[in-house]
């Protein structure tokens, strides 16, 4: 194992103390050597703070970018994230993350004796237990053959890291960024020895050294034909039997932890199982989604060519399709009912789809991206009667003379030959679209600003706000926003209109504009850390929780603690839908 030239280990030191499940092993890339690893950046006001309250008797700490897998020197927890992972003492090399930083002792180096001990504290479920080296299938399977994986227990969850080994097959490359994470705390989480019909591509010879980790299943239909409830495996393979035997003893032991732990419940979503059906079900004010129960790609063959969904209740959601319009989806009847009626969605591409609640409207992103616009759908159009979807515009009056487009149509008659009320499709063009309520006022009354909802279009470089009012097109145009780039991202939270960009972003109060100081101003230190790589435009707010999409699994957050509190095992899910069901993702 290498070391940095900057960074020695006190030859005297006593090894640190240890949890009983702790699994010791030798230096490994994953160990306080690599706190090195990474490049340093400037600090945030609060660690400057922290830095001038030690007074130069303590630690200096800064941000600091990793280029492998690190551990907190205070929880020995994984330092998680794309970047930012946590900060450096730039005496000690002592590193930790940003939570952490204000329990860590304030002697700099830190003492041996005032280590925090390895593996996880099972009263707070924090801290790494047992990693190594194992193989897994390769993305076509078991018949492609397999890769090595450099895997970390931690925090009751199995990190999977791509790796490079050397000749010896020691893992000498870890890459930062985790490929699929495991929970734990999934209630069908167990791990087994293999037999030769689970694994039926494997070499005979390697079926020994392979074990399986099973985990909750919610893709397609939940049930076999005999009624099991069917679950989700990964395959893992270890260098040998010994090694496998290790493996399966040490989870199994981690599990038995964990339920004697009784450690607080925090996930979002919950996997119920009743009768010889498994529902996924939002534990916080959300309908519950059993979609993925009622429709197919054997029973809908359109589901293939699904593109959104929203949901509306408990009985309802709609799903937007490439070539069909909108369908709303009745779950208590099992039926399929044309939005607006059938004439309404004939041939019509639907690309995104939001569902207002307070003003019972939808809001949908229809036609190829040339001729992309944005239309209104009343609720009402929701059983299958004949209404038309409105159209996205302003009425504007003006001169027969200037009418040369043919993007612009005469809505009323001639009046004396000469002035006409004609129709401008603004939205055509479109590439992002966001619905939402402006920021309420103590003093708001009915029909004030503070109650009033909007609607974004973000349309090339600008972006296009209307209000929803009361009028027979149910909108009008409030604003118009020159934007310093291309907008990635559209949003309206929190009564305040988000633009976000490559690099920045930006907020606009939607209504009160009596407190604007705090826009955009950083209010805490603590900051998401993401596992894994999002897919583009792979993120879903659900107040107060944030779902990332990536290629293995939904990562989801607590927006107003920032803490990571759960993982749904779901490969290549498209976040365009609200409701999470493999049968809408493929």
């Amino acid at each position: 194992d290498t070391h940095d030239s900057s960074f020695r280990i006190p030859s005297p030191a006593p090894p640190p103390p240890a949890y009983e499940n702790t699994v010791r092993h030798s230096q490994t890339p994953s160990t306080a050597s690599t706190m090195l690893v990474g490049n340093r950046g400037a600090s945030p006001k609060v660690i400057q703070s922290l830095n001038n309250a030690l007074s130069g008797r303590g630690h200096q700490f800064q941000h600091v970018h990793l280029n492998a897998p690190t551990k907190c020197g205070h929880c020995t927890s994984i330092l998680v994230g794309l970047d930012r992972q946590g900060l450096y003492c730039q005496t000690c090399h002592y590193a930790c993350h940003v939570h952490c930083s204000s329990r860590v002792v304030p002697q700099c180096p830190v003492p041996p004796d005032a280590r925090r001990p390895l593996g996880i504290d099972p009263l707070k479920g924090v801290g790494t237990a047992y990693e190594g080296l194992v193989k897994t299938p390769r993305a076509g399977g078991v018949k492609k053959g397999w890769q090595h994986t450099y895997v970390v227990v931690c925090d009751f969850k199995l990190y999977l890291y791509d790796c490079v080994t050397d000749r010896q097959n020691k893992a000498n490359e870890i890459q930062p960024v985790i490929r699929q994470v495991l929970d734990m705390r999934d209630p069908d989480f167990g791990v087994t020895g293999v037999s030769e019909q689970d694994v039926i591509h494997a070499n005979k010879n390697d079926l020994a050294k392979i074990f399986r980790i099973t985990t909750s299943q919610i893709q397609g239909s939940s049930t076999t034909e005999d009624g099991a409830v069917t679950r989700q495996y990964t395959l893992l393979m270890a260098d040998s039997q010994e090694e496998r035997k290790k493996w399966v003893i040490a989870l199994n032991e981690l599990k038995t932890l964990l339920k004697r732990s009784r450690l607080a419940e925090r996930s979002a979503f919950t996997v119920k199982v009743g009768g010889d059906k498994s529902e996924y079900s939002l534990r916080i004010e959300t309908s519950l989604l059993l979609l993925q129960e009622v429709f197919d790609v054997a029973s809908l063959p359109s589901i293939r060519v699904a593109q959104c969904a929203v949901v509306i209740d408990r009985t309802k959601v709609v799903i937007g399709f490439a070539d069909v319009g909108m369908y709303c989806v009745e779950l208590d009847r099992d039926t399929l009912v044309a939005v607006g009626g059938e004439k309404e969605n004939k041939g019509r591409f639907v690309e995104k789809v939001e569902f207002n609640a307070s003003e019972q409207l939808l809001l949908v992103m229809v036609g190829p991206p040339k001729e992309r616009h944005v239309r209104l759908v009343p609720s009402a159009a929701l059983d299958g009667r004949d209404l038309k979807w409105i159209k996205v515009s302003v009425i504007t009056v003006g001169v027969i003379k200037r009418i040369q487009s043919s993007e612009y149509y005469v809505a009323s008659n001639l009046e004396q030959g000469l002035e006409v009320t004609f129709q401008v499709a603004e939205t055509k063009g479109c590439h992002l679209m966001a619905m939402g309520a402006g920021s309420m006022t103590g003093s708001a009354s009915a029909g004030s600003a503070g109650n009033m909802h909007y609607i974004a279009v973000a349309i090339k470089k600008s972006v296009i706000v209307y209000q929803i009012d009361r009028s027979e097109k149910r909108h009008k145009k409030w604003k118009e926003l020159a934007m310093p780039g291309f907008p990635q991202s559209l949003a309206i939270e929190g009564g305040r209109l988000v633009v976000g960009f490559t690099h920045s972003f930006r907020a606009w109060a939607l209504g009160d504009q009596s407190n604007t100081k705090h826009i955009c101003r950083r209010s805490r230190s603590q900051e998401l850390m993401f596992p894994s790589t999002p897919r583009p435009g792979g993120f879903a707010h659900l107040s107060p929780h944030l779902c990332v999409y990536s290629e293995n699994q939904i990562d989801v957050f607590n927006v107003m603690s920032a803490e990571w509190i759960q993982t749904i095992n779901l490969r290549w899910v498209n976040a365009g839908f609200r409701c999470f069901s493999n049968s809408l993702a493929f």
